[in-house]
């Protein structure tokens, strides 16, 4: 797929930034929480922005653990 492609071809260092989490909603055993997304990257020693976008992920409880069922993103823009 697109992401194996790009990743073999990557050469920097990119960091996810979260941040501003807000729970969109809740019920037992579940809940949906929103996120902010700063994509970085770095390379010699150089630091750049690379996205910026929306993360929305579905927690559910499972054998008294929290997992992750589900992530969307959606991006601002294109990224590199």
């Amino acid at each position: 797929g697109y992401l194996e492609e790009f990743w073999r071809t990557q050469t920097d260092q990119r960091r996810h930034v979260l941040s501003n989490a807000v729970v969109v909603s809740e019920a037992p055993g579940e809940a949906v929480l929103a996120f902010y997304l700063t994509l970085y990257a770095t390379k010699d020693r150089k630091l750049r922005p690379v996205a910026t976008g929306r993360y929305r992920v579905h927690f559910v409880s499972k054998d008294g653990a929290e997992r992750i069922r589900s992530i969307e993103l959606v991006l601002d823009g294109p990224f590199d």
